[in-house]
């Protein structure tokens, strides 16, 4: 493949990313939609859709380090690819147990091997095609996973069936696995992965990182934070609010909708100071505060502009961070996908173990179960505050 080609290909494999991502997280948020609906058949409280809406998040802690030095060894490929085998099978699974919580449970599970995998290699996949453009293809990313997170909180009024939605889900995440397998390439011809390096090594150099771990507990708190919010707010509209499941959908999703433009945002504003410390730093201050806000007002009319609000500054921070391991001068491309690995391993089992605790200590209550959820944010801004310095 010439250099021309090259340049013109890599918007296919920052497509096919997207694709995957957005149905990746399509396909979970469709729990939350459905939320008014799986409860009741389920015979589950709030805690216990949280464990069900979470489950893919699990999946993280047992593959992302694995997937990630699998993908430093032999490329993103293959290893996207038979993850995303394992999560069709799961969508399917979860579309004939439909009245079973155990059954329930391991499907979304599965499901979650999927994206383990393409958030552990993200950085690399990118970095390698777009290089120093690498900040850019993170914040498209990062706006069609927000994208596909809208589209299932709006999906309940187009598709009022649980059972309808899951197979329209599962159908369309089988053509994309196929699609990844078939027209995805590892890296460009320029950049060829050594085949002198062993896996354990370039674990070992991700893993001796301080900035790695760092920026590992930076995402967690911010990702967890917006991952229970955006969980929980179908409901908490609906049943706190009074508003009506097509209206909830409707608001949660367009919350989402900003989260967008946040995620396109982000490289840019960021460029334009002169540390990433301090923009990130800004971001986690003013994410908590727009955060617990918008959830003050009681109409509808006052939620619109706080929730708009919201979900653009709490976009802002997640496509910056996940690009800095390539800019890290101790990681760059060639460990990325271990360094990917480490930072979804610890950044998603904070986003399973986190809400999960914030809706147990909120006991039903929504209002305090808001202030919790800003208090995790926040605290993104405590390993922030500690990162070195990054090129680029």
């Amino acid at each position: 493949m010439d250099a021309r080609s090259t340049s013109r290909y890599k918007w296919v494999v920052l497509a096919l990313s997207c694709c995957l991502c957005f149905l990746g997280n399509f396909t979970q948020y469709q729990v939350s939609a459905y939320a008014t609906q799986v409860m009741p058949i389920l015979g589950i409280d709030a805690v216990g859709f949280s464990m069900l809406f979470l489950a893919p998040m699990l999946a993280a802690v047992f593959f992302s380090i694995p997937f990630g030095v699998l993908g430093d060894r032999f490329g993103p490929k293959v290893v996207v690819a038979s993850a995303f085998c394992v999560s069709t099978a799961g969508a399917f699974l979860r579309v004939v147990t439909t009245e079973s919580y155990s059954w329930q449970l391991v499907a979304m599970f599965l499901m979650g091997v999927g994206m383990s995998a393409l958030v552990a290699n993200n950085a690399k996949t990118l970095g390698l095609w777009f290089g120093e453009k690498t900040g850019f293809a993170v914040g498209v990313f990062y706006a069609v996973s927000c994208l596909g997170i809208a589209a299932a909180q709006a999906s309940s009024a187009l598709i009022p069936s649980a059972h309808d939605g899951y197979i329209v889900s599962a159908v369309a995440l089988l053509a994309c696995t196929v699609s990844w397998s078939v027209f995805d390439k590892n890296v460009a011809c320029s950049a060829d992965i050594p085949a002198d390096i062993e896996d354990a090594s370039s674990f070992k150099v991700a893993a001796g990182s301080k900035n790695v771990w760092l920026l590992a507990m930076a995402i967690s708190f911010s990702l967890a934070a917006t991952t229970a919010f955006a969980g929980m707010l179908p409901q908490a509209l609906e049943l706190e609010k009074g508003l009506s499941m097509e209206a909830s959908g409707s608001m949660a999703a367009m919350l989402t909708v900003a989260s967008i433009f946040g995620c396109l945002l982000a490289p840019f504003l960021c460029s334009k100071f002169k540390s990433q410390k301090a923009y990130l730093i800004g971001i986690c201050a003013a994410g908590a505060a727009i955060m617990y806000a918008s959830w003050v007002p009681t109409s509808s009319a006052a939620l619109w502009p706080l929730l708009m609000l919201n979900g653009l500054v709490t976009a802002m921070m997640g496509p910056v961070m996940q690009a800095m391991p390539v800019s890290l001068p101790e990681i760059g491309s060639r460990h990325a996908g271990s360094a990917g690995g480490i930072i979804a391993e610890l950044s998603l089992l904070a986003c399973y173990a986190l809400p999960i605790a914030i809706a147990y200590l909120s006991a039903g209550n929504y209002t305090t179960e808001m202030t919790l959820i800003s208090v995790c944010y926040a605290l993104a801004a405590v390993p922030v505050f500690f990162l070195a310095r990054t090129r680029g």
